[in-house]
């Protein structure tokens, strides 16, 4: 073989070896500028999770308002309290359903329990000094009636009884109690009757001595 073949098959070698150098050099960049299909994934488990929040459908319902009491149940609440101006309250819760017509308006569940002790609580708070609460015992009359002042007045009750209204008259009128003074006052004005007429008189015609209103923080 002459020396130009020789020559020529190394310069042919050499070039084919340069342009595999440089294809193997393209493909690598060009593949290297391609997106990896696992970055998303990667990327997801770094990212924070949304914070929830309940929706208005689940979210806690506000707490119900509490129910009013019926009269019965109320009753029991304030005799429940042991405290004289609540005993007057539970005497007019009482009162007010023995004068409501018809009275199932106001009764509903007030039963003959609290109906048998309502005197009983109206003396325990005239005996305590609640304003309103003297009065309002004298007018219920001897034992709650008020016909024995006229069909028994020699009765040692009812006398009895009589005596007992007049000083508890005279104590709530001292503890500046409103009614108790104009009672007072108008029992001194008939100072020429007895006792007994003078308070079958208050009872049986109460508006003679022109009570002033009850008062607005014993009655509910």
């Amino acid at each position: 073989m002459s020396k130009l073949s020789v020559r020529n098959l190394l310069a042919s070698g050499v070039a084919l070896l340069a342009a595999a150098a440089w294809l193997a050099l393209h493909v690598s960049s060009e593949i290297g500028s391609l997106p990896d299909p696992a970055a998303p994934a990667r990327n997801a488990s770094f990212q924070t999770a949304p914070r929830s929040h309940p929706s208005p459908s689940v979210a806690e319902a506000p707490p119900a308002a509490p129910s009013t009491p019926s009269p019965g149940a109320r009753v029991d609440q304030l005799v429940a309290t042991g405290d004289p101006r609540d005993a007057y309250r539970a005497y007019r819760l009482i009162d007010r359903c023995l004068r409501a017509r018809p009275p199932e308006a106001v009764c509903q569940d007030i039963d003959a329990v609290q109906l048998r002790i309502r005197l009983a609580l109206l003396e325990a708070a005239a005996r305590a000094g609640v304003p309103g609460a003297a009065t309002a015992w004298t007018g219920e009359g001897p034992f709650g009636d008020k016909t024995a002042l006229t069909q028994r007045p020699d009765d040692p009750l009812v006398d009895e009884w009589v005596h007992q209204a007049v000083d508890m008259i005279r104590l709530a009128a001292r503890r500046d109690d409103g009614d108790a003074i104009t009672q007072l006052g108008w029992l001194a004005v008939h100072w020429d009757m007895s006792d007994a007429q003078r308070l079958s008189a208050l009872v049986s015609h109460p508006g003679e001595w022109q009570p002033l209103a009850p008062d607005a923080a014993a009655v509910e």
